[in-house]
């Protein structure tokens, strides 16, 4: 058995480059997302979580039809992370993202 710990910060940031590359190149990651913040704010996230914290941005903002934002990171982070624990912080950025 192989038995892999956690990306650090580089790991995170190399993994979130791949997964918001077809993004960007289509213009779609707005150009005030930073990649160094995100993967600093994903500690304790597998490859895997980091793939579907990309992925649940992405459909976020499609449902939208906007571009991937900071905020709406910072939304889905909260949404995907602490689920229940959080949810009265997500309603309420939920609530908030309607005014941005």
């Amino acid at each position: 058995m192989v038995v892999s710990g956690l990306p650090d910060e580089n790991g995170r940031s190399q993994i979130l480059r791949i997964h918001t590359a077809r993004m960007k190149e289509h213009g779609k990651l707005a150009s005030d997302v930073d990649i160094s913040e995100l993967a600093a704010s994903t500690k304790n996230f597998s490859g895997a979580e980091i793939e579907g914290l990309v992925r649940a941005a992405t459909s976020t903002a499609m449902n939208q039809l906007v571009k991937v934002r900071p905020k709406r990171w910072q939304f889905t982070y909260y949404k995907l992370h602490c689920g229940c624990i959080c949810s009265g912080v997500a309603v309420n950025m939920e609530v908030n993202m309607h005014i941005l």
